[in-house]
């Protein structure tokens, strides 16, 4: 039976229902190939793996953070999606995920080859209800999960139309959208992919590769995802990151994967790092390799890279006109890096600010350097920053026509900001006292009347979209880009949260 679902979305705010069918499936028991093994052959060992996995059943008891519980009686040949649709037969509820105290429990995973034994405890973690939005600020597409299954819309060739792998999309945990693409890990650690086909919609090539799937990151037209025993596939435009088999060897062990716009870098278990994609947007390391010890977090503009190692130090490389070169900067305690898309800023843990990268995105603050004192946040805009210091003032520099002048609105910014969000050429502060302040690109604070009362701002690539606390919506910004609502503001009431894409808001 079609169960109906209402998703408000925009482009310039148009009102769309959605349908979604919730989808059944059976977990069909594997059947073990029993062989004869030669006396010879045979090893204790052997026995030792045979024995768990087929000779009895396991008593697991699967728990909410609530106190509910369900008590499994199961199969250990039996995989941990079977498990999971067991608990949630029980608890009458879905479930995002299975913990154990070894981590996260793969899907395709074999019961006893996941670490579990007769008697554990698990705890899991409930799936949101309703549609399970997945977006990203400068997508063409939204998508969502609804009953294990998706739904998209917006560009067609970008990701909005997914009619073509639709009974592939199934049984979904998670959806990766990114500007031109999108993909989604199943349950079973398998991954489906639509979209632009050179930007990664296509991973028909790699396929029987993307088997238990945990994570997937994007670059412009590239995915990179990572496997439960560390390795790494990548797929898309092989000249921005599409391709990983020059490095495949050193890609093991992987614990994090980050990206710039054409270009992938990955933290290993051992602190080290391994880059790939285009030598001018940061896959090529080798000049600072040396250096790449004991990392821990690696941010990007679009071209470069930038390594915060364990001691609070920073590696930057890829194009040095994006921030590709930190040599000369002196770095040290490093607690929050942010980006535009050409210039670092990295604050340290005594409250100062250092930029590097291209002078006019942002990355020579010398004109307001004696103001960078006491920062406790920073944001970026595409050519722009802006930092919060300690006592609530605001201090702003990088391109004015991203958001890097606000002496027009000096005086409310000189206390009491509690939070700063940009879209590509403006920034929007919420004060304490719930209003709102924004500076920037004309068009993109195009009919901001005075704000109050205002509990959260979403911005995307050239408007706004304001929730207040009576759970109405106000937006301002480029009517091309949803800061016009006018069309669905009787529909947007009771509204909990917005998703932005590049050029839409929606609202679930």
């Amino acid at each position: 039976m079609l169960q109906p679902f209402k998703i408000r979305m925009t482009r310039g705010w148009h009102l769309q229902t959605l349908w979604g069918k919730q989808q059944t499936h059976t977990d069909h028991q594997k059947t073990f190939p029993w062989k004869h093994y030669p006396a010879a052959e045979e090893s204790a060992s052997t026995l030792q793996q045979l024995v768990p996995c087929f000779t009895m059943t396991f008593n697991l008891t699967v728990t909410l953070l609530s106190g509910e519980r369900a008590d499994v009686e199961v199969d250990p040949d039996r995989t941990v999606i079977f498990l999971r649709r067991a608990a949630e037969s029980q608890l009458k509820r879905p479930l995002k995920a299975l913990l154990s105290a070894q981590g996260r429990l793969n899907g395709p995973s074999r019961i006893c080859d996941a670490g579990l034994q007769d008697g554990d405890v698990i705890t899991a973690i409930v799936r949101e209800p309703g549609p399970v939005m997945e977006s990203y600020r400068k997508a063409r597409a939204f998508a969502a999960i609804k009953e294990d299954t998706v739904v998209t819309w917006g560009a067609s060739e970008f990701g909005g139309d997914s009619r073509s792998v639709r009974r592939q999309l199934t049984d979904v945990m998670q959806v990766y959208v990114s500007e031109f693409a999108c993909a989604a890990i199943r349950n079973d650690g398998t991954v489906v992919s639509w979209g632009s086909a050179i930007a990664g919609g296509d991973s028909h090539d790699v396929r029987n590769k993307l088997i238990d799937v945990k994570e997937i990151v994007a670059a412009n037209s590239a995915f990179a995802a990572t496997k439960s025993d560390g390795s790494v596939v990548a797929w898309g435009d092989s000249r921005n990151g599409g391709s990983c088999e020059e490095v495949q060897k050193e890609l093991f062990d992987v614990q994090k994967i980050f990206a710039s716009n054409t270009a992938f870098a990955a933290i290993r278990g051992d602190g080290k790092v391994v880059t790939w994609g285009a030598k001018n947007g940061g896959g090529d390391s080798q000049a600072v390799q040396s250096q790449l010890l004991d990392v821990k977090q690696i941010h990007s503009t679009s071209v470069a890279f930038a390594a915060v190692r364990q001691d609070g130090s920073v590696v930057s490389w890829g194009a040095v006109s994006g921030g590709g070169d930190c040599s000369g900067q002196e770095l040290t305690d490093v607690v929050q890096m942010h980006s535009t898309t050409r210039a670092f800023a990295a604050l340290q843990a005594d409250g100062k600010v250092v930029t590097w990268g291209a002078p006019s995105a942002g990355g020579d603050s010398r004109s307001v350097r004696d103001n960078l004192l006491d920062v406790v946040q920073l944001c970026a805009s595409e050519a722009a920053f802006a930092a919060i210091k300690a006592d609530g003032s605001v201090v702003v520099w990088g391109s004015s026509d991203s958001g890097g002048d606000a002496s027009g609105h000096s005086e409310v910014l000189r206390g009491g900001v509690r939070q700063l969000v940009a879209t590509d050429s403006a920034f929007a502060a919420i004060k304490d006292d719930a209003s709102v302040v924004t500076w920037g690109a004309k068009r993109a604070i195009h009919g901001c009347a005075e704000l109050m009362d205002v509990q959260q701002v979403v911005p995307n690539e050239g408007a706004f979209a304001a929730i207040k606390s009576d759970g109405s919506v106000v937006t301002w910004g480029d009517p091309a880009c949803g800061g016009d609502s006018s069309e669905v503001q009787a529909e947007l009431v009771n509204v909990h949260r917005i998703h932005a894409a590049s050029g839409a808001f929606a609202e679930v």
